[in-house]
């Protein structure tokens, strides 16, 4: 019986909050597995970019990746994850060797209450299982498990992919299975294979990411109509925030479990607040911040890129894309001066503490 066959577990109850009930529905194995992706990535876990110096070789700047974890760290102190080397970290810009060396100096730099998710994604089954035994040997409390990029793998192959890589994790290890088709072919995962891994125990949860809000949302609703109760992610922080605010506004429950935010990296107070903040009036106004940063930042930019400009704008020295991201246009200009506009105007809002409480 491979991953792919139906597991018998009973239907879970579906909704934020109530993972308590949820969890005692799912199978043994997808309990203990949603158990740990909930303690490691919590509400609120940052993707980082990967600062790269800007020499002719442009090896990782090791100094710029310090300052960018002190930086990120106040975003998941609260509960939460800092994840290195997935897709906004230009994964597959990195060697095999480049991404082990990240995930070690990472763990090293991180404050002791901050864990560090590995992102864990290749074309060659082989080279994710290597990189899986290089997270569990820098003490990474978990990976984030991308699809091989372009090769469109069928069902079969995914599933033996994923369980491939989740077969040489360390025990205790959390991995979260990210299934983002706009960077692998276009071709996502069916939510019946992502619920056989769960329920079998490969992965404790699901990230979903597309090319709109609204596809995020309609894949992650897709994950849950599967298999209600199923911990699902957004990889969008517009996703996430709007359907924050529809559940708040009484159109339904989000479909997340939490959230693995981008623009995190430039306002991790924001990110945090996005997944935390329970006043309306607060979360709307963080919702529309989000919308501001994320169109400057894809504006004309690769969103690596885009993000390296908005934290430049912040003052945070993040290193530079790898070539061939961070070519300069003819209209680089306009498009700095919209991001540091967007970066302003954010931190501009006003901050009434008692609007934007935390749970």
């Amino acid at each position: 019986r491979g991953p792919l066959h139906r597991a018998r577990g009973r239907p879970v109850v579906a909704g934020r909050g109530r993972a308590r009930a949820a969890r005692a529905m799912l199978s043994r194995p997808a309990a203990a597995a949603a158990a740990r992706v909930d303690a490691v990535f919590g509400v609120c876990s940052i993707a980082l970019v990967t600062p790269f110096a800007p020499s002719n070789d442009q090896p990782i700047d090791v100094a710029a990746l310090e300052r960018l974890v002190a930086h990120t760290a106040k975003g998941v102190r609260g509960g939460g994850a800092l994840i290195v080397a997935g897709s906004t970290g230009e994964q597959h810009s990195l060697s095999v060797e480049e991404r082990a060396h990240l995930y070690a100096r990472a763990v090293s730099c991180a404050p002791e209450n901050v864990p560090i998710v590995a992102g864990v994604a290749a074309c060659r089954a082989l080279d994710a299982q290597r990189l899986a035994r290089a997270a569990a040997a820098a003490d990474c409390a978990g990976v984030m498990i991308g699809l091989p990029p372009y090769l469109r793998p069928t069902e079969e192959e995914m599933a033996a992919y994923v369980s491939g890589v989740t077969g040489e994790l360390s025990p205790g290890m959390a991995a979260l299975l990210y299934d983002n088709a706009a960077r692998n072919g276009g071709n996502g995962m069916a939510p019946e294979t992502a619920v056989a891994l769960l329920q079998e125990g490969a992965v404790g949860g699901i990230k979903v990411g597309r090319l709109t809000a609204e596809g995020t949302a309609s894949a992650a609703r897709a994950l849950v109509a599967a298999a209600p109760g199923v911990r699902v992610y957004a990889g969008s922080d517009l996703a996430f925030g709007e359907a924050r605010l529809a559940a708040l506004d009484g159109q339904g429950p989000s479909p997340y479990a939490g959230l693995t935010s981008v623009m995190g990296n430039v306002m991790p107070e924001l990110a945090s607040r996005l997944a935390r903040g329970e006043d309306r009036e607060g979360l709307a106004t963080d919702v529309n911040g989000v919308r501001r940063l994320t169109a400057a930042c894809v504006d004309g930019w690769s969103l690596p890129t885009g993000i390296k400009a908005a934290l430049r704008a912040r003052g945070v020295d993040c290193g530079a894309p790898r070539n061939p991201l961070g070519i300069e246009g003819p209209d680089h200009a306009r498009r700095a001066e919209a991001v540091e506009a967007a970066v302003a105007s954010v931190l501009r809002e006003p901050r009434d503490p008692q609007s934007h409480s935390e749970t």
